[in-house]
């Protein structure tokens, strides 16, 4: 279980880039993937200024964001890193801040 979400075993997402690794699940049961990546803390304006339909989310980490397109971006406090999560089909708010809470 990952914040509520029954997924399968986590397959390792490599550094390389910006990417500074992550893991993907497969949710077999429901047919999505859940992904959560992690990125330097440094991108982090840019990153959120890109995506023009970005909406705040409150409770989650030191800050977050949500869109249905690309899941939610949170920036944990006193980290040198933001988490990108995200559930393919689906990216609806409520799971994304379940699985969320959870990584961090």
């Amino acid at each position: 279980m990952l914040g509520g979400v029954d997924v399968g075993a986590a397959e390792p997402q490599t550094a390389g880039g910006s990417l500074l690794g992550g893991c993907n699940f497969m949710v077999l049961s429901q047919g999505k993937i859940v992904s959560v990546s992690a990125r330097p803390t440094t991108e982090w304006s840019a990153t959120v200024a890109v995506y023009k339909d970005l909406a705040p989310v409150a409770g989650v980490g030191q800050a977050a964001h949500h869109s249905s397109k690309i899941g939610m971006l949170v920036q944990p406090a006193g980290t040198p890193y933001f988490l990108h999560v995200l559930v393919s089909p689906g990216n609806d708010q409520a799971t994304l801040a379940k699985i969320a809470l959870k990584a961090l």
